[in-house]
């Protein structure tokens, strides 16, 4: 390694003659290239720090930094949203993050003017979106885990579906399954709530042992009293069951 060649003049040689001698400067390259400073001008000496690097971090460089005299290994972090892990992220604050999974979307409860809902929390989301699959609206940015879908009072006797995703700074999930519901009305009105075959009702490829036959082939939505009753409508090998709410 050689910063520069020192030329020092041997006056004690019998000949009298000047020989140069290549001194030996720490610090530098000593291949010699257009890019090294010429003689006279400062150049740093390249740190040295002790032993092995430690193990690097998705979001962090390990750098040798500190005082020439004192040198050490350190994390520098790398700035946010740099790709790592394959199809991460960095964020702010120096961890990798990931697209959320989707929630899985249940239904807590409805009344005439709300409908309840719930979900898991999910890995990397920081917040979740509600949709509203029905009107194409939603509420968006919420931390919590469940949600009351609120003002449906004008819907009674009308189905609205939903689904959530879960979000974070760089992602969002894929939607999660869809519930629907039947917002109840303060009029009571027949709602569908099941289809079942008449096969495994009555034991035979036949409906006839169905009974509380519902006054209309299509009453969903019409009046009925009192609340809690319950009625069928026969469809082919099936029966439909509504339930006045």
């Amino acid at each position: 390694m050689f910063r520069h060649l020192a030329s020092v003049s041997l006056l004690f040689l019998p000949s009298a003659v000047a020989v140069a001698l290549a001194v030996p400067m720490v610090g530098c390259s000593s291949v010699a290239s257009s890019t090294n400073p010429s003689v006279g001008e400062s150049q740093e000496a390249i740190k040295q720090c002790p032993g092995d690097p430690p193990p690097p971090f998705a979001c962090w460089d390990v750098i040798c930094t500190g005082p020439l005299s004192d040198p050490y290994w350190d994390y520098r972090q790398r700035p946010m949203g740099t790709a790592c892990q394959g199809n991460g992220a960095c964020d702010d604050s120096g961890s990798c993050i990931h697209q959320p999974a989707a929630p899985n979307l249940q239904l807590v409860s409805v009344t005439t003017d709300t409908v309840t809902l719930q979900w898991n929390a999910t890995t990397f989301a920081d917040s979740y979106n509600i949709n509203n699959t029905t009107t194409n609206s939603g509420y968006f940015g919420i931390t919590d885990t469940s949600f009351a879908w609120e003002g449906l009072g004008g819907a009674g006797g009308q189905q609205r579906c939903f689904t959530v995703n879960a979000t974070n700074y760089f992602f969002a999930s894929a939607p999660s399954n869809q519930v629907c519901a039947t917002v109840l009305s303060a009029t009571p009105v027949w709602v569908r709530t099941a289809t079942s075959s008449c096969g495994d009702e009555c034991g035979m490829p036949s409906c006839s042992c169905i009974s509380d036959i519902c006054p209309s082939s299509s009453p969903a939505g019409q009046g009925c009293s009192p609340a809690g009753d319950s009625c069928n409508v026969i469809s082919g090998p099936s029966f439909i069951e509504y339930t006045c709410r």
